[in-house]
């Protein structure tokens, strides 16, 4: 019996994350961040440490096949940074996407526009970002979202459950 491609095609999930404040501990820095000083922000993300609640169930989705895709409002000038900072903690991914340099839209117009263009929305498993209005630009286009907003305790218990839940 010929079974369809249909029935054998394998539907591939992704899974999309932000760097700043979801996989990375940028906590220490965001005074810069207020002050506007954007380049000494990004230059000093090398020393970050990663947030291992959020790696740990990245990790997860990526042994259970997700596609991982990295969403960052980091320009293009910090990808070396980030990529070796990637490399260094093990965090695998299939793309990263950096705001290119020229690019001063806010994070939300940002982000969504680059998923759009990008990603069929009914494939997208989970978007995991700490920007509130990306958060709801994501979740008004239908997109399964997890605000990770803190790293207490409980938003850390709330996350390591959906992603159980997801895998």
């Amino acid at each position: 019996m010929e079974m369809s491609s249909r029935t054998t095609e394998k539907i591939m999930k992704l899974a999309l994350f932000d760097i700043d404040g979801c996989i990375s501990s940028c906590e220490w820095r965001s005074r810069i961040a207020k002050d506007k000083k954007y380049d000494l922000f990004h230059s000093l993300s090398i020393y970050d440490e990663p947030i291992d609640s959020v790696t740990t169930g990245l990790k997860r989705l990526h042994t259970i096949g997700c596609e991982i895709h990295l969403i960052t409002g980091r320009t293009e000038k910090y990808r070396q940074i980030t990529m070796s900072w990637l490399a260094k903690y093990g965090i695998p991914y299939h793309s990263l996407y950096m705001r290119p340099d020229d690019d001063f839209r806010k994070a939300s117009k940002l982000k969504m526009a680059y998923i759009n263009d990008n990603f069929d929305i009914s494939s997208i498993l989970l978007f995991v970002e700490d920007n509130g209005h990306t958060m709801k630009s994501a979740k008004e286009a239908g997109i399964n979202t997890f605000h990770f907003c803190e790293t207490s305790e409980r938003n850390i218990r709330h996350f390591m459950r959906l992603i159980n839940d997801l895998t």
